[in-house]
């Protein structure tokens, strides 16, 4: 599952406009 994880937190710091780094959940 971390997989499909680590693809959200880039798709939700695209949209949010923010590093990917500094997405923690």
């Amino acid at each position: 599952m971390s997989d499909i994880a680590e693809r959200v937190k880039k798709i939700v710091a695209e949209h949010l406009g923010v590093e990917p780094e500094k997405v923690t959940e």
